[in-house]
Parts: C-alpha cells; sequence; structure tokens
C-alpha cells in the first residue's frame, strides 16, 4: 500500500499544477501509512529484517524528496516551519546516516534546490555551511556547480549572469525559484540605485532593473513610497546626511579629569 501511495504521489508531484490538492492529500494518506514502518527507527537484526528496513526507509526518503520539491513548486518555503525546510531536514539524517540507499542524483537535485532558496533568501552564512556538508565530487555537479556559479556572480555584481542563467537550468524544479532569484537581484539593484542617485531617467531605470516595460517598473515603482516618477524620471527620495553632534566640551572635560587622574596614580 505505502510503495502504490507513494508511486501516486511521486507523479502527482511531477505532473499537478498547484494548488496541488490531490497530491497533498496522497502526501496525507502516505504520512499515515509509514507511521507502521518498524524499522525507521530500530535497528535490524537479521537479513530479512535488515531488507524491510532499507525497504522502508526508502519510502519514506522518496517521501520527503517529493515533498521538498512540491513545497518548491507551491512557493511554501519562505514562512518559518514550512514543508520544504521541515522535509530538507528530516532528508539530511537519510543522507548522513543511509548512504547506502541514497539516490545520488536526486539528493544532488535536491541539495542544489535547497542552496538557491538560501541564495534567494539571502541566507549566505547559511548557504556556505550547507556547501561545506557536500563531497568535492558532489560540488561538481550540475545542480551544485550551478547554484555556486549564480553566488560567485551575485558576488561579483555580474546580474546579466545570473538572470541569463534561466537558460540553463540543470533541473526543472530549479525554474519555479528563478522568479524570486529575478526579484532579489533588482532589490539589490533597486537599494543601489537610490543610494547612487537622485534620480534615473525611466528608460534607464527600466534598463539597469531588467524590466521589460514602463509599465512594470511603474508597478514596482508603486511598491515604494519614497520613489515617484516625474517627467520621464524616476526620483528617489533625498537622504539627508546625518548629523553628528560632537559634545566637545564633555569631551574636553573627561580628558581633562582622566589626564588628572594619570597624573596622581604615577
Amino acid at each position: 500500500m505505502s510503495a502504490a501511495l507513494l508511486a501516486n504521489f511521486t507523479k502527482l508531484v511531477g505532473q499537478e499544477a498547484p494548488p496541488c490538492q490531490k497530491s497533498l492529500d496522497v502526501l496525507a494518506e502516505l504520512r499515515l501509512a509509514t507511521l507502521d514502518f518498524q524499522f525507521i527507527f530500530a535497528e535490524p537484526t537479521n537479513a530479512a529484517e535488515q531488507k524491510q528496513s532499507d525497504s522502508e526507509k526508502k519510502i519514506v526518503m522518496s517521501m520527503l524528496e517529493s515533498s521538498v520539491l512540491l513545497a518548491a513548486k507551491l512557493g511554501n518555503w519562505r514562512e518559518e516551519n514550512n514543508m520544504f525546510e521541515n522535509s530538507y531536514s528530516q532528508l539530511k539524517t537519510f543522507y548522513t546516516d543511509q548512504k547506502h540507499i541514497v539516490d545520488q542524483d536526486k539528493k544532488n537535485e535536491i541539495f542544489g534546490l535547497n542552496l538557491l532558496r538560501l541564495l534567494i533568501t539571502n541566507n549566505l552564512m547559511k548557504f556556505h555551511m550547507e556547501l561545506e556538508l557536500l563531497t568535492d565530487a558532489e560540488r561538481v555537479t550540475s545542480p551544485i556547480a550551478f547554484v555556486v556559479a549564480l553566488e560567485q556572480a551575485l558576488a561579483e555584481g555580474s546580474y546579466h549572469k545570473v538572470l541569463s542563467a534561466e537558460k540553463n537550468v540543470p533541473v526543472g524544479s530549479f525554474k519555479g525559484f528563478i522568479p524570486f532569484l529575478k526579484d532579489a537581484v533588482r532589490a539589490d539593484v533597486a537599494n543601489c540605485s537610490e543610494k547612487a542617485y537622485s534620480s534615473l531617467s525611466v528608460k534607464d531605470a527600466q534598463e539597469i532593473m531588467f524590466f521589460d516595460s514602463e509599465k512594470q517598473l511603474k508597478t514596482f515603482v508603486n511598491d515604494r513610497p519614497a520613489w515617484s516618477i516625474q517627467d520621464g524620471r524616476l526620483m528617489f527620495q533625498a537622504r539627508e546626511a546625518a548629523q553628528v553632534e560632537i559634545p566637545s566640551m564633555r569631551l574636553i572635560s573627561q580628558s581633562l579629569s582622566y589626564a588628572n587622574e594619570l597624573e596622581r596614580i604615577v
């Protein structure tokens, strides 16, 4: 029964479009079915039990892998305690402790997907921590190498490399994350632009923020109260220079006090 549910779940995740209600329903059934497994936590004592243990763990591992892919498709990866992160954290235990049953290609895809998620959310510390868990051989596989190259391009400010990467995604599951990556790049460029310029022509702003039309730019500007478009120019709110008051008399008094104290000690 569990194997049949897993096959159906995996098929639905690959085919169903959001909101993927059928996938979620089958996942709920599959989770209940795995509660009857005997060797997820118990250690087998003979060859027959070992075979059953491996079979049960393969089903749970595949269920978690498909859950990650489903979460990526649904966008359930940003909020706390989300399906993506919960499933991924459980998967890491299997990848570490049950290496003999791991599908290496699927592991590379799942790890790459998580690295892409961390890159989009700008969680670079965790990104590099996760990268350290991989072997040199795993890092050069196409899913991992693709995301590492994106991280390097972002660090260099080579945004065109990042945006053109959509044409070269190594696995289909990455495609759902690419629009969010574009948004992250655009936000970074926007923040830099308002610090560097007081205004830009609409044409230049559209180009450097990678919008396909002026309408898209205007929609983006509407979400930023400090920005406005006037006479064909994108205006950034003037930032007043922060004035730092130096309490000179107090500092002089303190300095003299320290000097007198030092002279008394000496």
